[in-house]
């Protein structure tokens, strides 16, 4: 199976966090060793992860929005937070992996029939931190960490496993 993950929304607060990106990915390759696993975004966006260094997991940086979109079309299931992906996914009627936190799914994604939301609710949801100046602030929530302080608490608490479970119920 061709699987693509977008791994940066448009801030890292609406992102899923690197660390807890690079554990899945590794589930994910290790289920499907003949399957390709595509990671894209922008050059600016992935800078803070680490993708595995896997025979079956490629990285595409800063593609032509056609060429994005052709690769959705392609995907046997395609993994998001909230993003542009996941819109085109649904628009193209391909299955998707979505991930969600600051927002509740209904909210976006309740009528994409080839949606499966992840979603974990916080107290703080919907959180309009991340729109609420030009400065990425982070998530409010104050975690210890620098790094993982710049990411949505709540879509931290995806587990990896979560997701490769929901991938493999689709393919």
């Amino acid at each position: 199976p061709l699987i693509l993950w977008h791994l940066g929304a448009s801030t890292p607060v609406r992102s899923y966090r690197p660390d807890r990106a690079a554990e899945a990915l590794e589930l994910l390759a290790d289920a499907y060793p003949g399957g390709t696993i595509v990671t894209i975004g922008s050059r600016r966006g992935l800078k803070e992860y680490e993708i595995p260094e896997r025979p079956n997991i490629w990285t595409a940086v800063n593609l032509h929005i056609r060429t994005a979109f052709a690769l959705v079309d392609r995907a046997d299931c395609v993994v998001c937070p909230d993003s542009c992906f996941g819109h085109v996914a649904a628009g193209l009627g391909r299955p998707a992996v979505s991930l969600w936190s600051s927002f509740h799914p209904d909210d976006r994604v309740r009528y994409y029939s080839t949606h499966r939301p992840l979603y974990t609710p916080l107290d703080c949801s919907p959180c309009r931190h991340h729109e609420s100046s030009a400065v990425q602030q982070g998530c409010p929530l104050g975690q210890t960490d620098p790094c993982a302080n710049r990411y949505c608490a709540g879509l931290a608490a995806i587990e990896p496993e979560a997701i490769l479970n929901t991938v493999k119920e689709i393919i």
